[in-house]
């Protein structure tokens, strides 16, 4: 199913990684999906409740126009995939596309948020038994 522009689904997020304060999607369903199959059972509850849409009120333009670039490179490089064996070539300029894209929106978001760590948290508390760790760089899961 493609995503639209107004979808909930894609958009500035925090906490979609550990490691990532705020990070684009382009559909959040994908990484819920694969946190609910692939972490540890302990980690799982933490991680869906720290994951939180950004509204589009506070993300910049700059961060939106960053962010769609990065989905519509990742649409043609998922479609060059597909050609892959035919047009080697339109998959490897596709990939280099969406690398670009994903630096360019990484780096919208890093000078949009100066401080992507304390805006991520002034959405919200985290839950119980979730944590920013300093020294590690990343999201903790306790008991």
């Amino acid at each position: 199913m493609t995503v639209q522009a107004t979808d909930p689904r894609s958009g500035l997020f925090r906490f979609l990684h550990h490691t990532a304060p705020l990070e684009w999607s382009h559909d959040v369903d994908e990484r819920l999906k694969d946190i609910t199959r692939n972490k540890p059972a302990r980690e799982i509850a933490g991680r869906l409740a720290a994951i939180r849409r950004v509204p589009d009120a506070l993300v910049p333009q700059t961060v939106c126009e960053a962010g769609r670039a990065f989905e519509g490179a990742l649409w043609a490089c998922k479609d060059a995939g597909w050609v892959f064996q035919e047009e080697g070539w339109a998959y490897e300029e596709a990939r280099w596309a969406f690398k670009e894209a994903q630096r360019a929106a990484e780096e919208a978001i890093a000078q949009a948020f100066p401080d992507p760590l304390a805006f991520a948290l002034s959405l919200g508390p985290l839950p119980d038994g979730v944590w920013w760790d300093k020294q590690a760089g990343g999201l903790r899961f306790g008991p």
